[in-house]
């Protein structure tokens, strides 16, 4: 397991912004994330799995190009 603090996530997962995952979490949504105290972790493991499991399907994936 390899918790990493959502603001260095960018650096790894380009276009992952800390505000995007600030508002997953709001909704219940996104990866799993751990709470200590005040500070939030993602486990790497849990942000490839999430993102494997939810593509973007872009208009070409619509209409079939």
């Amino acid at each position: 397991m390899e918790l990493v603090r959502p603001k260095f996530l960018p650096e790894r997962f380009k276009g992952l912004s800390e505000k995007t995952l600030a508002n997953l979490r709001s909704l219940g949504q996104g990866p799993r994330y751990y709470r200590r105290g005040r500070l939030i972790f993602y486990d790497v493991a849990d942000i490839q799995e999430w993102l494997t499991k939810n593509p973007v399907e872009t208009s070409d994936d619509c209409h079939g190009y």
